[in-house]
C-alpha cells in the first residue's frame, strides 16, 4: 500500500480493466453484471459499466442481470478481486498492464 485510501473509483477501475477487450481476463466471470457481454467483456474503451454504479466515494451498487444470492457474490466476486489503485495505473495502457517486465 502507498497509504492512499481505497475508493469506489479504484473498484470500478479494476472491473473496467478486468473486463476490457484488450486485457480479456479469463480468471473471473463478470457476465452476471449489467453491461458485461456473454464473452465476459465490457465495451471497447468503456469508462463506465452499468453493472457497477458509484453512489459515493465509499459505496457502490453491483447490478446483476438476474437474481443472485449474496453468498454467491461474496464467494465468487468480492472475496477474490484484488483492487488496483487507479491513481497509480490510470495512465498505463492496457497492453502494458499485461507486461511482467
Amino acid at each position: 500500500s502507498d497509504g492512499e485510501p481505497v475508493t469506489v473509483d479504484d473498484v470500478i477501475f479494476t472491473m473496467l480493466k478486468m473486463t476490457s477487450p484488450a486485457v480479456a481476463n479469463a480468471n473471473f466471470d463478470f457476465t452476471m453484471f449489467e453491461g458485461i457481454s456473454d464473452a465476459n467483456l465490457s465495451e471497447e474503451g468503456a469508462e463506465e459499466i452499468p453493472g457497477f454504479k458509484k453512489t459515493d466515494d465509499k459505496h457502490m451498487q453491483f447490478i446483476v442481470k438476474n437474481s443472485m444470492n449474496l453468498n454467491t457474490f461474496l464467494q465468487n466476486v468480492a472475496t477474490w478481486i484484488c483492487i488496483l489503485p487507479k491513481h497509480v495505473l490510470q495512465d498505463v495502457p492496457d497492453d502494458e498492464l499485461l507486461s511482467y517486465e
